[in-house]
């Protein structure tokens, strides 16, 4: 694009350096994928409403800002590396300003709302791709943007669309109360499709010029990830019915109480659940114990299971993950935070990494994961208020006058 502006970014770094990203969604889904995109390089700039913002930053687990508000501890790590805008998008002028000055500067537009939201402020797919034919618009919905009428404007959250999409029915002990994945799993897992999926329209758009509508329902995504459950139906009418941490078709494969804590062991060969016969001083040729791999619920393999926990009840959490590993059986400990933090591999590998934050001052949390040898991620600043970055964004990037950003501001657009 001729008349692109150049990085606002202090500094270039990342494998996504130069590609740059608008994001109007708000709460969790659709803002994380433009996170991971920011942890790497990518120029993110995050629209939110006039005046208080995202609710999602004042919501759960809060701190205490330094000016006396409140922020989501959540918020503070996953939404640094970005630039921060207000812009009322339902107001003729905000429509203005969106499709005419920050669309034709961008790379891929993310959002996250019931499907014709953005249409009945005038911000059509059509529209938008006239303003910059070569960019990609990822739509985040619970139901996507077609489909069952009497689907697409319901209201929705990560947990239904878990329990929706099949994922819920499959987690949990058997014959209990189906279980949600904790700390906004469902919500990533889709921002990882929304991530991907972006970045692949991105790179075809390079090679020929042409953008494209992406159309990211939570739910299909929740379902792509069931994986053979699916196939099982169609094919043979079965149901993957809830066995908790247990695999059901061999053991071990469940979690452990030792004295002073959990542990995870999974056994998933025969070779490896001989070894754990043989660590239990039993015969790993008995012809009955072999039974006891395949068959958990059977006499023998109950049997077993009440000797491997009384022998891991009997020992420390160090001490079962040491004579385990040794033995080449694999097992790890169920780690709390504090743990996580303390555990020698989590310190070697520097996972944890202090940056400043411009609302709450020093915090520390997971550096941008994973690696990369020529082109690492990097931390370069923490969260910022409620339209901290207009003017940077709207001077720098747009170009907008100082006599423009007063108008808008007295208005309330910004």
């Amino acid at each position: 694009m001729s008349d692109r502006a150049p990085s606002i970014l202090p500094e270039q770094f990342g494998a996504l350096r130069g590609l740059r990203i608008l994001s109007t969604g708000t709460k969790i889904t659709q803002p994380y994928a433009a996170h991971l995109a920011a942890d790497f390089g990518a120029e993110v700039i995050q629209v939110e409403a006039p005046g208080a913002g995202d609710p999602w930053r004042r919501e759960e687990y809060t701190w205490k800002t330094r000016t006396g508000g409140q922020v989501n501890a959540h918020w503070v790590h996953d939404r640094r590396n970005a630039f921060y805008i207000t812009l009322d998008l339902a107001k003729p002028e905000g429509r203005e300003v969106f499709l005419n000055d920050l669309i034709p500067q961008c790379d891929i537009w993310m959002e996250n709302s019931k499907p014709g939201t953005y249409p009945a402020w005038g911000i059509t797919d059509a529209a938008v791709l006239a303003q910059n034919p070569r960019i990609i618009i990822t739509h985040v919905s619970p139901f996507g943007q077609t489909g069952d009428p009497d689907y697409l404007q319901r209201s929705s959250s990560s947990l239904v669309n878990l329990a929706f999409g099949g994922l819920m029915y499959t987690t949990g002990q058997p014959d209990a109360t189906p279980v949600a994945a904790p700390v906004h799993g469902g919500d990533k897992i889709v921002a990882l499709y929304a991530f991907w999926s972006s970045l692949a329209a991105y790179i075809w758009a390079q090679q020929t010029g042409k953008g494209q509508v992406i159309d990211i329902a939570e739910f299909e995504c929740i379902n792509k990830i069931t994986s053979g459950t699916m196939p099982m139906w169609f094919v043979d009418g079965a149901i993957r019915e809830r066995t908790g941490n247990k695999a059901g078709q061999f053991q071990p494969y469940d979690t452990f109480m030792a004295t002073d804590g959990w542990v995870f062991i999974a056994a998933i060969s025969v070779p490896i659940f001989r070894r754990t016969l043989t660590l239990l001083g039993l015969d790993p040729n008995d012809e009955r114990l072999s039974g006891a791999f395949s068959n958990p619920n059977s006499p023998v393999g109950l049997e077993f299971d009440g000797v491997l926990r009384k022998w891991v009840g009997q020992r420390t959490v160090a001490e079962v993950v040491r004579t385990l590993n040794e033995a080449t059986i694999p097992c790890g400990p169920v780690n709390d935070p504090k743990q996580a933090a303390q555990d020698p591999h989590f310190v070697e590998r520097k996972i944890h990494e202090e940056w400043d934050d411009e609302q709450v001052g020093k915090v520390k949390g997971v550096r941008p994961v994973p690696w990369f040898s020529k082109t690492p991620g990097k931390i370069w600043r923490g969260s910022v208020g409620v339209g901290h970055d207009n003017d940077t964004v709207y001077t720098r990037l747009v170009g907008l006058s100082a006599a423009k950003l007063k108008e808008l501001r007295t208005k309330k657009v910004i």
